[in-house]
């Protein structure tokens, strides 16, 4: 678990000491990665792997013996994402959930405080952004806060004292949609919004109105504060004039040119995963991040790794509660658009807190639930 807290405030750690962030991050996933491989082998004979789960890791095998420099990263990260997820979905591995997201809280509004303090912020599109754990990477730090906003606002309905009283939970939420807020992310901050929004009207009448009382109240607290950080102007301009800033318009780039990379002989296993930022340099000239995963996985693994995607999220999101289910879809749909695969442990965090069973209102069994799906799943119990 330490090593987990590590991986999360890499960014930060490497940047306040003045490391290289990525080899800082390859040595930390790399020790995750011996420890889950030990694991697993350890419980193998009592393990069942869904197919998609065992074809993705195939493919990414596959592509670190093809091409081992360019792609030894991207397999790093989905292999320990594709080991753990096995684990913990059959009970093999257990992780004390509230603790890590608690834990994960306090890193994050201490980073950002000391951030905020020295004005150590980031300028970029035209806009002060702050980063908190991910330095430099503010679309990280806004997937985590919206991560851990969900979560705890989820946790105050629930009637579970996980992470301390209604006034505790409730001044952690303030502090973690400030953090969010600054960040300057709007697809983060937006789609928030929304799913707190529609979270909350999915209650009873005294906490619906308690609720649009609260958020309402929250808005005109934050307002000076989201004026000033200059993310008012960019909710603001995103509205009155259209997807015209240099960051809607690289995404728009990117699916214009993208899917474009792909010849026909490609299509059914694609590239290599990990090597989308290659190919992309070899055409264009620039090393530039694909900012949906989509196409991402549809130039690196070709029609069939997309096919597997999708069914790996579609089997995990099914098999959660209802409430659990729309905190996951809207972090998806923010992750595909801001090169979510790059922030490898807030996708950690969020498959402890999807298959965290007993974590939600609605008590659901996903064990159960993923095994009973189609039979979609390959045991590997040795021994008959």
């Amino acid at each position: 678990m330490a090593l987990l807290f590590s991986i999360m405030s890499s960014f930060w750690l490497s940047g306040m000491i003045g490391l290289n962030a990525e080899y800082f991050r390859l040595l930390l996933i790399g020790l995750f990665f011996i420890i889950l491989v030990s694991i697993f082998f350890m419980k193998l004979s009592s393990l069942n792997l869904a197919l998609e789960s065992f074809g993705i890791l195939i493919i990414a095998v596959m592509s670190f013996l093809i091409f081992p420099i360019s792609t030894v990263m991207s397999f790093l990260r989905l292999s320990c994402y594709m080991m753990l997820y096995v684990l913990i979905s059959n009970k093999a591995l257990n992780f004390n959930v509230p603790y890590v997201v608690k834990i994960a809280a306090f890193l994050a509004i201490f980073a950002f405080g000391i951030q905020f303090l020295f004005s150590d912020y980031q300028y970029l599109n035209g806009f002060k952004r702050y980063s908190g754990l991910y330095y430099m990477h503010s679309a990280g730090f806004a997937l985590l806060s919206q991560l851990l906003v969900f979560e705890y606002y989820l946790m105050s309905f629930s009637g579970k004292n996980h992470y301390g009283s209604v006034i505790r939970k409730t001044f952690v939420l303030i502090l973690l949609m400030v953090c969010l807020f600054m960040t300057g992310s709007r697809s983060s901050t937006i789609i928030t919004f929304c799913g707190l929004v529609y979270l909350n009207f999915r209650k009873n009448m005294l906490r619906k109105v308690l609720g649009i009382f609260g958020i309402l109240c929250l808005g005109i607290w934050l307002f000076p504060i989201i004026e000033n950080s200059s993310y008012f102007y960019r909710i603001n301009t995103l509205f009155s004039r259209g997807l015209v800033d240099a960051s809607s318009q690289n995404r728009l780039s990117f699916l214009e040119n993208g899917f474009g990379l792909v010849e026909s002989e490609y299509m059914l296993f694609g590239y290599g995963v990990g090597r989308f930022d290659d190919l992309y340099v070899a055409e264009f000239g620039e090393r530039l991040a694909a900012h949906f995963y989509p196409l991402q996985w549809f130039v690196e693994g070709g029609i069939v790794y997309v096919i597997l995607w999708l069914t790996f999220y579609f089997r995990l999101l099914i098999s959660v509660s209802h409430s659990r289910r729309i905190l996951g879809l809207l972090f998806l749909i923010v992750a595909s658009i801001n090169n979510g695969e790059y922030y490898f442990s807030v996708y950690i965090l969020f498959l402890l807190i999807m298959l965290n069973n007993g974590g939600t209102d609605e008590s659901h069994n996903s064990r159960n639930r993923l095994r009973g799906l189609g039979n979609g799943s390959m045991s590997v119990r040795r021994g008959y």
